[in-house]
């Protein structure tokens, strides 16, 4: 993987801010944004997390209306999933839109995510992201479902830099999950980006626990 980064750092072109979340989708830390990527997008985190200690990759493309990735994560459990993205509204919309799906597999149990997002530029360097996702959750123990809003906040510093903060509700039947809190500082360079930040996601849910984490990102066109 490291000569792949390697390799990656002399072909690509410039880094835009899209950014897989760790569910998949393009968006804030782990709740999927509104906008479409344009061209190829790679992630990898190391994850500070009891039950998911170790590398998540992501690889997503994207063609500005529409966007599918591909997720695999190293852990006690290997995890793979598989995402796409629908963008609703025209590309100079005030409120852009966006439909779309993930799906993530764990060795005793999967999730399935469906989702809708909204997201607001208020000025040049804030924008807004509010959305809901459905999801559940299948295992051999049974299966539950659950409903939440979520609201993510993105701001972009003066060098280069972009701080994004994100909650989703809690109060459904997945599991009593709490709600979900992350935090992520990422630092924009001409071919690449790096973030640290802290969540406590597993996953969809949310723990009883903040999770440090630390991540590379490579976008080309």
């Amino acid at each position: 993987m490291r000569y792949l980064y390697i390799l990656l750092l002399f072909t690509c072109g410039i880094i835009v801010d899209a950014i897989p979340t760790q569910l998949g989708p393009t968006g804030a830390v782990t709740l999927p944004g509104a906008e479409c990527l344009t061209g190829f997008v790679t992630a990898a985190d190391i994850i500070d997390n009891t039950n998911q200690r170790g590398r998540l990759l992501r690889v997503n493309y994207g063609t500005g209306d529409a966007e599918v990735g591909l997720l695999y994560g190293a852990d006690d459990g290997s995890t793979s999933g598989v995402n796409g993205k629908l963008r609703l509204t025209p590309h100079n919309a005030e409120f852009p839109a966006a439909v779309g799906i993930a799906y993530r597999e764990y060795p005793y149990f999967n999730e399935r995510v469906i989702y809708a997002a909204v997201e607001h530029q208020f000025i040049s360097d804030v924008k807004a992201t509010v959305g809901v996702q459905h999801a559940q959750i299948h295992a051999i123990t049974g299966n539950v479902t659950g409903t939440r809003g979520y609201l993510a906040v993105t701001v972009r510093m003066p060098r280069n830099e972009e701080v994004c903060g994100e909650i989703q509700t809690f109060g459904d039947s997945l599991y009593e999950s709490r709600a979900i809190a992350s935090v992520r500082y990422t630092k924009h360079y001409r071919l690449y980006d790096y973030s640290i930040g802290t969540t406590n996601a597993n996953g969809i849910l949310g723990g009883d626990r903040q999770n440090l984490f630390a991540g590379m990102s490579v976008a080309w066109r």
